[in-house]
């Protein structure tokens, strides 16, 4: 994102808006921008609870949920995405249907 005032590229987003160090809150009330603490950073952070940089997402569960609430009507969406998610749907039926009978 880019700031809001005068387009720089390395800006942040503060309560008042995406903004560069030089329209910063700090530097409009004449005070210099304050470095965050790298030990308090969301990375920092993660880091001491040992935890990975970026929490993953599990996206085959998520495309899944997201197929079933498209299959049911309960996400809207456009007739091809409809169809695409119902013929996953009807393949991993047939798959766990030929899995449940190969036993």
């Amino acid at each position: 994102m880019t700031c809001q005032l005068c387009g720089d590229p390395d800006s942040r987003l503060y309560p008042a808006g995406q903004r560069c160090d030089r329209h910063s809150p700090a530097a409009i009330a004449g005070r210099t921008v304050p470095t965050p603490d790298p030990d308090l950073t969301l990375l920092g952070l993660r880091q001491a609870a040992g935890l990975p940089p970026w929490p993953g997402v599990n996206l085959s569960s998520s495309t899944l949920n997201d197929d079933r609430a498209i299959e049911t009507g309960k996400r809207r969406s456009t007739p091809a995405q409809f169809r695409e998610a119902r013929a996953r749907q009807d393949a991993r039926r047939a798959a766990d249907k030929t899995a449940r009978t190969s036993h």
